[in-house]
């Protein structure tokens, strides 16, 4: 699939205008009629044949991310004629739905999806059907905001991760569901794309050349659990996670008072603790799998009703002593089975999918033979990866519970871990690290025939450059670039960008330049190589050239002083002298400080060269 060509009725600032993708098309909207003709010659690109690359570029509030919005909900949300009046209605209610229409290209065919209410006549394009767009799309914003407008755009917080096994083509990237940033979700799905890039081989060469593990240390994150017992520790006069979910109505709280189930409380994580520790100095894993199988469940609300959760929860409440009871909790997964235990849990819509996977993590390591023997493990990675033994597979099944840290070199001869790197470092390596992971998920899915599912992905990238490096920056397309290239499916990019340099990297013809929410044409020849003030000054409508304001000002406001006054006090001379010298330019800079030097008397003239010349002869004293 190839986006071709979208028109937006009105949305914010964007008011009937359309914008091309394509270098293929030329299109053409007026008076409810669509017109298309495909160019020849095919026009040449400077990227794979598999690879689109599309670039929005524009002020703050120019319309980029509307661009994208519109998209998404388009190629989710398509509408469709309901009665022979002509009536078009969406086929499925969304809230803040963009009046909006695109066109699309599939295997040669021309299709369009119309979200506007206007009986519109698409000339050589046929209806889509939704199951028939066969493309997956990602979009990527790292920044604090999202593609809501308000909260009652509540369609947005169904596209952010889920565990549908990518049956909805839609994914938001990072996790803000509910306008919130969920760092344990996101956290929990950067290990599991380390994990698979590092531990199994997969890792592509533009990854390696960033980072590339050769070791893997191994050990027991008793501080997690740890963590989250002190969660129970919470003052019951709050929001405790147990019992906050019930009432004093409730059986399980029955003869119970505050103060009570404070002391309870308190006494259960205090000789939980202690016991951690225990099983952690004698390595008894299995025993710390249950604990956090069970805690697991316990700091779930959504389960109050559920009966494994009231026994658990009745176990503590009831215990007269708190010495045994957490192995009486352990006792518990193991008469009734923690595979049992699972299998009653996993179709409940009140767990989360990354809650589900970390329990089946647990279930998947209480089945592994050999288990952990010792507190700290190093592994070898090239080993792992040459052999492909059960302990990559073990490796690749551990819980949540269990830390992996990944060196660059052995960790007992100070190798670099993946933890050292710079915020912007792992940023840079958890994009591609993302992009990597997601495509070999989507090319690999297939339908009941054995067919796939996907030929096409669409990435949205909003402002991903942000935090990166300017040299990042200049090498980021040419890495996504040589990610895509090899692999088996169409790519459409589009890039949302404040950066001169990756725009350098983008011809003028697959640029999209938004100036009030209308589609702009600056006056720059080309895009493509170009300079980078050049792009500043054009390509991204900066007018007032490429200094800073302070800096800006202080220019402007210095040489009036030089030029208007015939005599200069000592005070303004020092001043000027004092500006010129932070000065950069080195044009501007001779010119000012020629312009200033023409207002000294001759005394003031002689004086400055004696000083210059006792300057230079101290130096050279000291160099002799």
């Amino acid at each position: 699939m190839e986006l071709v060509y979208l028109w937006i009725e009105k949305y914010k600032n964007i008011k009937e205008q359309g914008f091309n993708f394509s270098l293929r098309f030329t299109c053409k909207y007026e008076n409810d009629i669509f017109t298309i003709h495909r160019k020849e010659p095919k026009p040449i690109t400077v990227f794979p044949e598999n690879i689109n690359i599309t670039a929005i570029v524009g002020e703050n509030g120019s319309g980029k991310s509307s661009l994208f919005k519109s998209i998404l909900q388009s190629i989710k949300y398509p509408v469709k004629p309901t009665n022979p009046s002509g009536t078009i209605q969406p086929d499925l209610h969304i809230d803040g739905l963009i009046p909006c229409f695109l066109i699309v290209e599939i295997e040669e065919k021309l299709y369009y999806i119309n979200n506007t209410k206007k009986d519109i006549s698409f000339e050589d394009c046929n209806e889509i059907q939704k199951n028939k767009i066969g493309a997956y799309s990602i979009y990527v914003n790292y920044m604090l905001d999202s593609l809501k407008d308000d909260a009652s755009e509540t369609w947005v917080d169904n596209y952010y991760y889920r565990h549908d096994n990518y049956a909805t083509p839609i994914l938001l990237e990072p996790n803000k569901k509910n306008n919130q940033i969920d760092l344990n979700t996101i956290d929990y799905l950067m290990a599991q794309r380390f994990d698979w890039q590092f531990l199994t081989g997969q890792t592509h060469e533009v990854i390696r050349k960033f980072f590339h593990p050769t070791h893997v240390l191994i050990n027991a994150d008793t501080e997690k659990l740890k963590s989250k017992l002190k969660k129970l520790r919470v003052g019951i006069r709050f929001k405790h996670p147990i019992i906050g979910a019930l009432t004093f109505k409730d059986a399980l709280l029955e003869n119970m008072t505050i103060e009570k189930l404070e002391v309870i409380f308190e006494q259960f994580v205090q000789n939980s603790e202690k016991q951690i520790d225990e099983f952690f100095n004698n390595c008894n894993y299995s025993a710390i799998n249950k604990l956090y199988f069970v805690l697991k469940i316990l700091l779930n609300e959504g389960l109050t009703n559920i009966p494994i959760w009231r026994q658990l929860v009745k176990m503590i409440l009831d215990s007269n002593t708190q010495q045994d009871i957490l192995m009486s909790l352990i006792t518990i997964v193991d008469t009734q089975g923690m595979q049992t235990i699972y299998n009653e849990l996993e179709d409940l819509s009140e767990l989360t999918f990354s809650t589900k996977d970390k329990l089946r993590y647990c279930v998947r390591f209480q089945e592994i033979e050999n288990t952990i023997q010792k507190k700290d493990i190093i592994a070898n990675i090239e080993i792992i990866q040459k052999e492909n033994t059960t302990q990559s597979k073990r490796l690749l099944a551990y819980p949540m519970w269990i830390t992996k840290t990944y060196f660059e070199g052995d960790p007992t001869k100070n190798g670099k871990s993946l933890d050292k790197l710079s915020s912007g470092e792992k940023t840079y390596l958890k994009f591609l690290m993302m992009m990597a992971y997601e495509i070999e998920q989507i090319r690999t899915k297939k339908d009941d025939g054995g067919n796939k599912i996907y030929h096409t992905m669409n990435f949205f990238l909003d402002e991903v450059e942000f935090s990166m490096h300017p040299n990042w920056q200049k090498r980021l397309l040419k890495n996504i670039v040589d990610l895509l290239k090899p692999i088996d499916l169409d790519f459409n990019i589009m890039l949302a960008s404040h950066s001169p340099f990756l725009l350098s990297d983008i011809p003028k013809e697959n640029v999209i330049f938004l100036k009030d929410g209308k589609q702009d044409n600056p006056d720059i020849p080309q895009t493509f190589g170009a300079n980078i003030h050049t792009l500043l000054s054009h390509g991204f409508f900066y007018e007032r050239g490429a200094d800073g304001r302070i800096c800006e000002r202080k220019k402007s406001i210095m040489p009036l002083n030089i030029l208007i006054r015939k005599k200069l006090t000592k005070k303004e001379i020092a001043y000027c002298e004092n500006i010129i010298s932070i000065i950069g330019e080195p044009i501007l800079k001779s010119t000012l400080q020629a312009m200033l030097f023409s207002k000294e008397t001759k005394l003031e003239k002689l004086k400055r060269q004696k000083r210059r010349a006792r300057k230079s002869y101290q130096t050279r004293k000291r160099e002799s």
